[in-house]
């Protein structure tokens, strides 16, 4: 990663509840969520917890006082995809200028 870059937020949540083990309530989880409002911060968190659900990373477990969310790392089923193009690479064609010249008109 590159220096000043956070690490993604469904990794840090997906990381804490494989640490804890157990379920864990959503407001434990809104703490490690760092944003300007709280707004931003449950937007965040609903869009990280949604796509950790979809792809089969954390389970949730809906009760009167709240979502109780848990790791199901087992079942997860996201694919992580090896970077394919080296760091040297370079084009084998020479692309064209995409600027238009301008045609110089006599001064009369």
């Amino acid at each position: 990663m590159k220096a000043g870059m956070d690490v993604p937020l469904t990794s840090t949540i997906l990381q804490y509840l494989v640490e804890k083990g157990e379920f864990v309530h959503r407001r434990e989880l809104a703490r490690l969520v760092v944003g300007r409002n709280a707004k931003q911060r449950r937007d965040r968190l609903s869009a990280a917890l949604w796509y950790l659900r979809k792809r089969k990373a954390a389970d949730v477990l809906v009760q009167f006082d709240g979502e109780w969310w848990m790791a199901t790392p087992e079942s997860d089923d996201r694919q992580f995809i090896k970077k394919l193009t080296p760091v040297d690479f370079h084009h084998s064609k020479k692309r064209k200028a995409r600027v238009k010249r301008v045609k110089e008109t006599p001064n009369a």
